[in-house]
Parts: structure tokens; sequence; C-alpha cells
């Protein structure tokens, strides 16, 4: 069950911008108050979660997509956004039914993670209310219950917690795929402690640790893009299934987020060897809204790049 740090949304966007649906008569708040709420900009992206029954998805513009489990690449709803004193709400119509999601900021738990996020969204949908969390690229959740933003607010806590997290942003800022292949790092690399480096990857970009007598011994990278890239989640989920021995879903990116991976060349672990111990291990990695299909890679081992795969992080552009 999803637990909120605040009570659930008794509507405080009062009616700093009207707009044709947007709340009339008596409206709650410091009457006072007569700035909208800008703590998201009409340019990003608001990721949503709730549980019981699960659902997400996200905002971008005047379309939210919504997402079951049943329904993972989501069913796309023109809406409406509405800006008032405590928050914002996006409203529009879901196969018939009204659907309106309101975003707060407060600290919010899943009920299933140590995830704190850093808005509380409740949805009403036909005669349902559902509450769940939110977050933005520049308000991301945190595991350590604090919500920082990516920004002047706390320009270098997250990116310190990266590794090579500057080198990686660097690489990804001059990257031709860029826009839809966001820059990831690892949280903790093992305790491998390589050397990071830039590394060519046509059309992306991508960073290469090296350690004492292995070069490129680890490393994460955004390739540039091709045809099969444009599939939709379900799709990328069976393709990578269906090519890799070996699946992982990765629970702390943007979902759907999952990975498939093997030995370099799509093989299985050899019986006489499961571990890896000298082999080129490789994973194809997806993430929710991003286009590019990331490469992992470890001659650390099986194990190390499991590790990886559990420590990617989006960067903060």
């Amino acid at each position: 069950m999803l637990r909120l740090a605040l009570l659930p949304v008794v509507m405080v966007l009062a009616g700093c911008q009207q707009s044709p649906g947007a709340p009339t008569g008596p409206l709650p708040g410091d009457a006072s108050e007569t700035r909208p709420y800008d703590g998201i900009s009409e340019n990003e992206t608001f990721h949503f979660v709730g549980t019981e029954p699960f659902w997400g998805g996200e905002v971008e513009g005047t379309v939210l997509r919504w997402s079951t489990p049943e329904n993972q690449d989501g069913t796309p709803v023109t809406v409406r956004r509405f800006a008032g004193r405590g928050g914002l709400s996006w409203d529009g119509q879901l196969d018939g039914a009204a659907l309106s999601l309101v975003a707060t900021p407060g600290r919010c738990s899943d009920g299933m993670s140590d995830r704190t996020y850093p808005f509380v969204v409740t949805v009403r949908l036909g005669e349902q209310t559902l509450n769940g969390c939110g977050w933005t690229e520049a308000r991301m959740w945190t595991d350590d219950g604090q919500a920082q933003a990516h920004g002047a607010q706390n320009a270098s806590a997250t990116p310190a917690a990266l590794v090579a997290a500057d080198l990686v942003r660097a690489e990804w800022a001059k990257a031709e795929n860029r826009k839809r292949c966001a820059a990831l790092a690892f949280a903790d690399d093992g305790g491998a402690g390589g050397t990071a480096r830039r590394a060519n990857f046509s059309g992306g970009w991508a960073v290469a640790f090296d350690t004492a007598g292995t070069r490129s011994a680890y490393g994460v990278a955004g390739p540039g893009l091709i045809p099969a890239d444009e599939a939709d989640a379900a799709s990328q989920r069976r393709r990578l299934d269906d090519q890799w021995v070996l699946m992982r879903d990765l629970p702390a990116l943007p979902q759907p987020a999952f990975a498939g991976y093997g030995v370099e060349g799509a093989d299985g672990y050899p019986p006489e060897n499961r571990s890896g111990e000298g082999l080129n291990s490789l994973a194809y990695v997806r993430v929710g809204g991003q286009a590019c299909t990331y490469n992992v890679w470890s001659r650390l081992g099986r194990a190390h790049l499991e590790h990886l795969l559990d420590n990617l992080r989006m960067v903060p552009s």
C-alpha cells in the first residue's frame, strides 16, 4: 500500500491560471497567493506510479500515457494542464471515463521499496480514486528519504554519488542521440576502482573503465539508434528475451526498465564457467522513456555485470 507523507490531496490547486474546465467556486488554499505553482515546468516530463492495482505512466506536454501491467506501452490521453497555488493537475478522458491526475509536492512512498518520491499523486478515474507518487528528471526519487533537485538547489549531491558522472554527462552532451538516449552512470562499481575514459560508439556516447592489466574492463554506452529501437516496450522485451539467455528487471530506473544479458555474442554462460570468469559479459538495456538500447559490459565476471546493472542510475543533465 502506498504511504503518503501528506494527506490525500485536498485540491490546493486554486484558481491561479483559469482555463476551460478549471475548478470554479470556493477553492482551498491561501487566497492571498496569486502565483501558480512552478515546481514542474511545462517542458518537463512528469512520471507517476501507483500500486493496488499497479498503474503508472508519464505526462509530456499535452499527452498523458496511462500504463498497467496488461498494457505496458500505455494508452495516450490528451490532457489539459492546470497550475494552481499548491500543485498541478492534468485532465482528460481515458476510455470514456473522466481522468484527473493531481500532483502536489510532498514526500511519498510506494510502500514496496525504499524509495522516497518528491510528489504525491492522486488520480480520479471515473468513480475510482487512486493514490500514487511522482517524480521528474529534475526532482528524482531517492533511496535515502531526501528528495533532491538536480539543479541549483543541490547541484553537487547527486552527481558526486555516481561514478564518473561528469565524464558521462560530457560525453552524452556531445552525442547525436542525446535527446533520445539519456545519460546513465553507476551508483557503485562493485569496488572495481577502474579509471574512466571516453570510448567510441558511433552516433552515441560511451564511458569505459580500465583496471590494472585490463583495458575496457567494464563500462556503459548509449549507442546510436537503429530501426529496431523504435519498437514499443513490450516488443523490446520480447526482442531481448529472444536474443539473450538471461533477463533482469531494473527497478531503480524509469519503468519499464529491463536487460537481456549473457556472454558477448548473446551466448549463455557455459556449464563449466557459470561465473563468467575471463569472459566478456554484455547486457542490452532498455529504459522507460528512452529510445536507445544501452550496452553495459564487464570482463570481471557475471556477478560484476549484474551488480552494475542493479546500480545503473539516470544522470542529471
